[in-house]
């Protein structure tokens, strides 16, 4: 094993494109099979503020990657481990932040 393989967590597909994927086919199979469960008003300001919420936690996130000096990316090794901001309360925030947004986008869609 070389030191390329040995620092790679062995990630096939980038998360946010497994995100993508699964969205993706939620949203289809709410199109031929929808099954709303939210009231306009409600789903409008509920999806809103989860999208927003997961944004501004991957941006922070994001920011604290940069400052540590170390990679994000999940195909590149990490060069330092990053344990302050948020990190102190979650071990990846990123998921946690592409969650919400995942969740708010199903919440506009009316998409259970």
């Amino acid at each position: 094993m070389n030191e390329r393989e040995a620092n790679n967590p062995g990630v096939i597909a980038k998360p946010p494109l497994i995100y993508l994927a699964f969205l993706l086919i939620g949203l289809v199979l709410g199109y031929v099979w929808p099954v709303g469960f939210s009231p306009e008003n409600v789903r409008y300001t509920a999806g809103s503020a989860l999208i927003v919420i997961g944004v501004v936690i991957q941006t922070v996130a994001l920011r604290q990657f940069k400052k540590a000096g170390t990679r994000h990316e999940t195909d590149k090794p990490a060069t330092a481990l990053v344990t302050e901001g948020l990190f102190r309360y979650s071990r990846n925030p990123i998921y946690v932040s592409l969650t919400l947004i995942y969740a708010g986008i199903a919440i506009l869609a009316n998409n259970l």
